[in-house]
């Protein structure tokens, strides 16, 4: 698959995750973890990060220091390691109350 067709799905994943996600959970790192759950369901996580270690200069320079293992050459390792969850089937149940939405 090209670097720009996993681009337009990454795009295409937080926009849905931003829409279902963004009122229910009322912290970043609630946000974050429902952001994981959807990966790991969806057995994209490895693809995901790759997406974002491919655009590291534009999304996390602002985030990490340059001698990061994120920033570094060697953070295509983890994408490597990450693959290996796909093997395993992540089936959260997500409570939410009605309340919590509106």
């Amino acid at each position: 698959m090209s670097r720009s067709r996993n681009n337009e799905k990454f795009l295409d994943f937080v926009k849905i995750v931003t829409k279902l996600i963004f009122f229910v959970f009322s912290t970043h790192t609630g946000r974050a973890r429902a952001w994981l759950r959807l990966a790991l369901m969806q057995k994209k996580l490895a693809d995901y990060f790759k997406v974002l270690l491919d655009n590291r200069e534009e999304v996390l320079k602002e985030y990490y220091e340059s001698i990061a293992l994120m920033m570094s050459d060697e953070a295509i390792v983890l994408t490597g390691l990450l693959v290996g969850l796909n093997v395993i089937d992540c089936n959260f149940c997500l409570k939410v109350r009605l309340a919590q939405i509106t």
